[in-house]
């Protein structure tokens, strides 16, 4: 699906020992009021095992801050965007009021620290929309001794959508088939052996629904809540979620470091797949428009029965280098 701007990114900044071993997520609802963003905190909850990857970066509409109370010293840092920045670049916008329910993910920090959102003015510079103290203590600590091998790891939650407990052997094998495409590609086929992928085998209701924006196959939800919390179901840590949505209708849809959706029955599953992780993983480019000389068009970003371009291909490159420096 077309991208509008520049989506959801992630840069740790100098945690170490300040960091434990779980992570926090803060939700909050976010909508337009008087065409300014109107956050609304919802509360924090541990989130499950932090896997420690040193995550790519980016320079996204929003910034995510974490601070030490007393000391100042920056914990943790992820610039990114979301549905609802894409949201606030369309018209529907002007008209319409929605509201969606979002969440940031951090590593839980050892001692009390403050959780600051920011979004970018008409102008490029981040001005504050939300402030939060974080008590670690407050807050039980989930982790799962029994996980293994998720360390040195790129985690991915695969979550079911659409399907009931019947058809939970449908799902993995929907699964199975479904992320092997992507290891068919390089470079993911040359690094699969760095990736843990894992399914939720339990029902699971996030909301996805077709004409996202008035596009009819844009198939996304306006709340990630629901995602993070189908993805930490499983019980397993994660870094990046896909969903397969129980429909044979064509679509899907990807956002960078939020997730990558797609219709698992579809003829066109497998590459839709491939193409949507691109946006999720890589945060490469969508759709090109063939009418621009200077755009690159043999790639399955712009085609689905292409390979990737070069320039993909080095894009992910770059991203799989960060991830483990």
């Amino acid at each position: 699906m077309k991208k509008i701007f520049c989506i959801f990114a992630v840069l740790l900044v100098c945690y170490g020992v300040y960091a434990q071993k779980d992570y926090i997520r803060a939700d909050y609802s976010v909508t337009l009021n008087g065409g300014k963003p109107e956050v609304t905190f919802s509360g924090f909850a541990a989130d499950g095992l932090w896997s420690g990857l040193n995550m790519a970066t980016s320079n996204g509409v929003f910034r995510f801050v974490l601070t030490d109370k007393r000391t100042g010293k920056l914990l943790y840092s992820y610039s990114f965007n979301s549905l609802f920045g894409e949201w606030v670049e369309t018209d529907l916008s002007k008209t319409e009021e929605k509201v969606f329910l979002e969440a940031v993910r951090f590593p839980r920090p050892k001692r009390v620290s403050v959780a600051e959102l920011f979004m970018k003015n008409s102008g490029g510079e981040y001005e504050k929309i939300f402030q939060k103290d974080v008590f670690p203590d407050s807050l039980e600590v989930k982790l799962e001794r029994r996980t293994k091998g998720y360390k040195n790891k790129i985690n991915i939650a695969v979550v079911p959508e659409g399907y009931d407990e019947d058809s939970m052997a449908d799902f993995l094998s929907d699964a199975g088939r479904l992320t092997d495409a992507v290891f068919e590609y390089e470079p993911f086929k040359t690094y699969k052996k760095k990736f843990c992928i894992r399914t939720v085998l339990k029902p699971c209701s996030s909301g996805f629904s077709y004409y996202t924006f008035g596009a009819e196959r844009y198939l996304m939800t306006d709340n990630f809540q629901a995602v993070c919390k189908a993805a930490s179901c499983g019980g397993f840590p994660w870094d990046f979620v896909i969903v397969l949505v129980n429909s044979e209708k064509y679509g899907g849809g990807g956002i960078y470091n939020f997730y990558a959706s797609v219709a698992a029955k579809n003829s066109a599953a497998r590459e839709v797949l491939v193409h949507e992780f691109g946006h999720s993983f890589a945060n490469l480019d969508d759709e090109y428009d063939e009418a621009d000389k200077n755009k690159v068009t043999d790639c399955i970003m712009c085609r689905l029965d292409r390979d990737f371009c070069p320039v993909c291909k080095e894009n992910i490159k770059n991203v799989l280098k960060k991830l483990f420096k």
